[in-house]
C-alpha cells in the first residue's frame, strides 16, 4: 500500500459543533393530562417517504513558515438519508468532494496532497433494512462494520436473531482504504462472523472473527518494496457489564494470528446524586505490531513497528450544578504509557507520564458564558519535566457560539506527506459559529501552532440542514 496523506480523511471525519438549545419541560403540575388514545382517534401513519440532507461547503487555507509553504483546499460534504414509511428501509449516503490547489504542483510541498486537484471520496452509500423476526437487519453497499474493529467495505452485512437475547452476524466484501491513493479494485478483501449474547440490559458479550487479505507494499528504511500478499486471521472478545446505576465495566481482548494484540479493561463509577465519579482504563499490547491490517491503520507501515506497551488513564470528576448560577466541574486525572518487554524508546514509541487538573464552568451566572482552565505536568524518560497551562473562554447562546483558547502538547503527531513526531507544541485558536436560520449555519476558525515551524490555518464553512 502507498500511504500519502490522511489529512483529508481526518478533516471530513471531524464532527461539526452542534448548536442546540436546552429544552426544559414545565413543572409536572402545570402540564395538561395526556389524552387517551382510542381506535377511532388514531391517525393513520404517513404513507410517504421522508428524507433529510446536510451539506457543508468549506474552504481552508494553511500557511507554514520554515520553510514557507501554503495550501488551499475546498470541500463539499454531503450526508443524505431517506426513510420508508415505518422506517423499515433506509437509504444512506455520505461523500466528500475535494479541490486542492497550490501555486506550483511541480515543486515539493509538505502541506499539499499528491492526489489530483479534484477527487471524490464516498464514505457511505447503501441500503439498510430492519426486520422484527429472525431476519433482523440486512445491509448492502459501502458500509461501516457494526461489530469488531472499525472498517469500511463494499459488500453486504446480515444480522439474525434466533432468540430474544442472541444475535448472529456476518459481513464482508472489498476493503476500502481512504488513505491509499492507488488501491486496486479487487486488491483487498475482508469477511467477518460472530455472535452477540445479552442478559437483560445489564450484560452483553460479543465474540467475532475477521479474515483480512490484502496486498501490502512493505517499507524498509524509508524505501518501498513490491507489494506482497498478507493474510490476517483476527479475533476478539468484548463484554459490557452494568451494576445498577453506578458502575459500568467493559473488558476486551483481541488477537491477530498467534499474537495477542490487545487486552484491556475500562470502568466508570458514578454517584449520581452527588455528581461525583471516576473513569479509568488500562490497555496492554503485549506483542510488537508491524504490517497488520486489524485496525485499518496506515501508520504501521509509515511509522514502523508499534512496540509492546501498557497504557493507563484515570479521571476523577465532581460537578456542581445550580439552578441559576451555572454548572461547574473539577476533573483531576492522569495518563501513562510505558514500554514493556525490554523495548527501548524510539520515535512514535514513547514512555509518558502526565497529570492534569481541569476546571470548567458552563452558563456562568445563567448566561451563555463558559470557561475552562487546565494545568498539566509531564515527565518523560530522560527525567525532564514540564508544567503547562491552557484554557478557553467563550459564549454559547443561540444563535452564536464563540470560543478562544490555547493548548499545549508534549508530543503531537503531524501527518503531512510523511508523519512527524513533534514536541512542545503550543496552539492558539479562535472559533465562531453562527446559526443564521434553523437550517443554515456559518463557521470561521483560526489556529496558530508553534513547534519546529509556525503554521497558520484559516477555515470558513457554510452548513445547510434540509
Amino acid at each position: 500500500m502507498t500511504f500519502r496523506s490522511i489529512v483529508p480523511l481526518l478533516a471530513v471525519l471531524a464532527p461539526a459543533v452542534a448548536l442546540a438549545a436546552d429544552a426544559t419541560p414545565p413543572p409536572a403540575e402545570s402540564r395538561a393530562p395526556a389524552p387517551v388514545a382510542t381506535a377511532a382517534a388514531a391517525e393513520p401513519s404517513d404513507p410517504s417517504w421522508s428524507a433529510t440532507a446536510t451539506a457543508r461547503e468549506e474552504y481552508r487555507f494553511r500557511q507554514a513558515t520554515g520553510p514557507s509553504e501554503s495550501d488551499h483546499t475546498a470541500r463539499l460534504a454531503l450526508d443524505l438519508e431517506a426513510l420508508s414509511p415505518g422506517e423499515s428501509l433506509a437509504v444512506r449516503g455520505a461523500a466528500g468532494l475535494w479541490w486542492r490547489f497550490i501555486e506550483n504542483y511541480s515543486q515539493p510541498n509538505a502541506l499539499a496532497s499528491p492526489r489530483s486537484p479534484f477527487w471524490l471520496d464516498v464514505y457511505q452509500l447503501g441500503l439498510d433494512w430492519k426486520g422484527k423476526g429472525l431476519l433482523q437487519n440486512v445491509k448492502a453497499g459501502r458500509l461501516e462494520a457494526d461489530f469488531g474493529q472499525p472498517a469500511t467495505f463494499d459488500g453486504a452485512a446480515l444480522v439474525l436473531r434466533p432468540l430474544p437475547k442472541l444475535r448472529l452476524f456476518a459481513f464482508g466484501g472489498r476493503s476500502v482504504h481512504f488513505f491509499e491513493v492507488d488501491q486496486g479494485l479487487f486488491e483487498d478483501w475482508m469477511a467477518s462472523a460472530g455472535v452477540e449474547v445479552r442478559s437483560s440490559n445489564n450484560w452483553k458479550l460479543v465474540v467475532d472473527y475477521r479474515l483480512l487479505t490484502e496486498d501490502v507494499e512493505t517499507i524498509r528504511d524509508g524505501s518501498a518494496s513490491a507489494k506482497v500478499g498478507v493474510v490476517n486471521n483476527t479475533y476478539g472478545l468484548a463484554s459490557w457489564h452494568r451494576f445498577g446505576d453506578w458502575l459500568n465495566v467493559r473488558f476486551r481482548l483481541r488477537g491477530i494470528d498467534e499474537a495477542i494484540a490487545l487486552a484491556g479493561v475500562a470502568f466508570r463509577a458514578e454517584w449520581i446524586a452527588q455528581q461525583l465519579g471516576v473513569d479509568a482504563r488500562i490497555d496492554v499490547q503485549p506483542s510488537t505490531l508491524r504490517e497488520l491490517n486489524e485496525f485499518d491503520d496506515p501508520f504501521f507501515l509509515v511509522l514502523g513497528q508499534s512496540k509492546p506497551h501498557l497504557k493507563a488513564r484515570v479521571s476523577l470528576f465532581k460537578n456542581f450544578a445550580t439552578s441559576s448560577a451555572g454548572t461547574y466541574s473539577i476533573n483531576l486525572g492522569g495518563d501513562a504509557r510505558q514500554l514493556i518487554g525490554g523495548a527501548e524508546e524510539s520515535a512514535f514509541n514513547r514512555n509518558l507520564l502526565r497529570g492534569y487538573l481541569l476546571l470548567s464552568a458552563q452558563r456562568v451566572g445563567g448566561t451563555g458564558l463558559f470557561a475552562q482552565a487546565t494545568g498539566e505536568i509531564d515527565r518523560v524518560a530522560d527525567g525532564k519535566g514540564s508544567f503547562a497551562l491552557g484554557g478557553a473562554l467563550g459564549w454559547d447562546q443561540k444563535p452564536v457560539r464563540a470560543e478562544v483558547g490555547t493548548a499545549w502538547y508534549r508530543y503531537k503527531y503531524v501527518y503531512y506527506q510523511s508523519p512527524e513526531e513533534i514536541s512542545d507544541v503550543r496552539e492558539l485558536y479562535g472559533d465562531v459559529n453562527v446559526k443564521v436560520l434553523d437550517w443554515l449555519a456559518l463557521r470561521a476558525r483560526y489556529s496558530y501552532e508553534v513547534f519546529d515551524r509556525k503554521l497558520h490555518t484559516v477555515t470558513f464553512s457554510i452548513t445547510e440542514a434540509l
